[in-house]
């Protein structure tokens, strides 16, 4: 999916765009079928949790707390900000700036666009290389006793993209309330492009 700019002085591009780029990715799911990858990746688009989540990015991390539920998410980053994602939009609420940025929801993403390169299974962790290198030279994940993914890497020659998820709970419910976020008041909502702070 594709964020344009406008010429909103507050709003800076930078390297938290990435990630929130690679992180609505990862998120926004399609169903998938069932094997050992198959299952794992069904599994974690349909589970209802909270978990913790660091997210690497050429020796950049952003931490939080993020629960998820059938392609909703509600992602509370250890600085205040909040990524929070229904059916319908994607809202970006930085506290500093008491600007919420919101993005229509466009269909696509998740994870199983990996189960068609070749891959291998070694223990907990199943290694997928793309034939042509692209989009990366090599996805490699790991997962715990529960068949729950723990880390998730995307590799190139010149970065690696890594999801550390630990202390994982899965959940039965979560209140929808969590992925309609609503701003504090006094709080300004800009539509596209999401808003991105320093």
């Amino acid at each position: 999916m594709e964020y344009h700019r406008r010429d909103v002085p507050f709003l800076k591009l930078n390297m938290r765009r990435k990630f929130l780029t690679f992180f609505l990715i990862l998120f926004f799911p399609v169903y998938v079928k069932a094997d050992v990858l198959e299952e794992l990746v069904h599994q974690f688009q349909s589970s209802t949790f909270k978990a913790h989540l660091a997210i690497e990015l050429n020796q950049q991390t952003i931490k939080g707390e993020i629960y998820y539920q059938k392609g909703n998410i509600h992602f509370r980053l250890n600085d205040g900000r909040v990524i929070a994602g229904n059916v319908k939009s994607i809202l970006v609420f930085d506290p500093s700036t008491k600007v919420a940025g919101r993005q229509d929801r466009e269909e696509g993403g998740g994870l199983s666009w990996i189960l068609k390169y070749p891959y291998n299974i070694q223990g907990n962790k199943a290694i997928i290389e793309p034939p042509s290198k692209k989009p990366y030279e090599k996805i490699i994940i790991t997962w715990n006793h529960n068949l729950f993914p723990t880390n998730i890497q995307f590799i190139n020659k010149d970065k690696t993209l890594t999801y550390r998820f630990s202390q994982i709970v899965l959940l039965n419910n979560i209140s929808s309330s969590m992925f309609s976020y609503k701003p504090p008041a006094g709080s300004r909502t800009v539509d596209n492009p999401l808003n991105l702070r320093n």
